[in-house]
């Protein structure tokens, strides 16, 4: 990308942004918050915190000019502080917190990040599905436990799989679907997809709808999550689904928490209904103290980071100037 010359524009713009929480992944660090500033010297960056209550009179002010919107944390709420709004940046793929009557009245255009985390988050899928198939997970409990021997592994010989040659089912097939399944052919693996349209494409062997997915089950190693949460996706995997899934395959969520039915998923894997889960959405964030997950054996828990890398900034940043200078009708060349 070139970035070398300022991209003017006549008028002064305001950026509400809620990249400023204090984790690595959410805060904007200032070394491109200063390339942005460089590039558009017409731009006004204002911070707002994860609590609205928190602004300060100067920011709500501010907030009144704001025409966009680049975070993750947006709300109907932010909206009325917001009169002038004409777009919104996600700095994650899930657009749900847009997705209403007053957003769509507006006509306020929605993007998303897609682009910038489909890498992360198929390599977080196959990491998933290889440290599940192999047993990496099992064996490190055993270490924990100082059982780390082959009389203990022995245990869990039936839900060691090859890997290679496998059978995955892909719920949600979108970019980091499409890449996914390219990744699983590499390893000459079946790949069944779920999509809207059933157009052909060299990396799926067989699509299905949502409404017939659970036909695919009984000869799938892996379910893979990737939908988004809509009307249709609420509560879709419950009990009936992991019921027809075998007892040695996996179910590896990387999409939306809310997709899930926790307590259906929660007995299936203690029940052995199904051999294990790696999960990285909950249906509430962060998974509560309470949460009986901590308490399943046979399950891997990351803290819903699927989709990021150490490169996240850089691409984040110049995916939202490409963005930004299309949108003040200035396209980078």
């Amino acid at each position: 990308m070139n970035t070398h010359n300022k991209i003017l524009s006549n008028k002064e713009v305001y950026v509400a942004c809620d990249f400023s929480l204090p984790l690595r992944m959410f805060n904007l660090p200032e070394i491109h918050e200063k390339k942005i500033k460089h590039l558009f010297p017409n731009i006004n960056i204002i911070f707002i915190p994860k609590e609205i209550s928190k602004l300060s009179l100067k920011s709500q002010e501010q907030l009144k000019k704001a025409t966009i919107y680049w975070g993750n944390l947006f709300s109907k709420d932010m909206l009325k502080l917001m009169p002038m709004l004409e777009w919104i940046h996600f700095g994650s793929v899930g657009v749900e917190k847009a997705n209403s009557e007053e957003v769509r009245k507006k006509n306020i255009k929605i993007t998303n990040s897609i682009n910038i985390v489909d890498n992360a988050m198929a390599s977080s899928a196959i990491a998933a599905m290889t440290n599940l198939s192999r047993g990496l997970f099992r064996a490190e409990k055993l270490r924990t436990l100082k059982k780390l021997n082959r009389q203990s592994w022995d245990y869990f010989g039936e839900h060691i799989h090859d890997f290679f040659g496998g059978h995955v089912l892909i719920v949600g097939y979108g970019s980091v679907g499409h890449k996914l399944a390219k990744i699983c052919k590499a390893f000459d693996m079946k790949v069944s997809a779920v999509n809207r349209s059933n157009l052909p494409d060299s990396n799926v062997d067989q699509f299905y709808r949502l409404n017939n997915a659970t036909s695919a089950l009984k000869d799938v190693d892996f379910v893979v999550n990737l939908l988004p949460l809509s009307d249709e996706t609420e509560q879709f995997f419950s009990g009936d689904f992991f019921r027809m899934m075998k007892t040695t395959s996996f179910f590896i969520n990387i999409g939306r928490g809310e997709t899930v039915v926790e307590e259906d998923l929660i007995a299936a894997l203690n029940n052995k209904t199904i051999s294990a889960a790696a999960l990285d959405v909950f249906f509430k964030e962060p998974l509560s103290l309470d949460s009986p997950l901590w308490d399943v054996d046979n399950v891997i828990i990351t803290p819903h980071v699927a989709g990021y890398t150490n490169q996240f900034w850089p691409k984040q940043t110049d995916l939202f100037i490409k963005l930004l200078s299309n949108h003040l009708g200035n396209p980078i060349k």
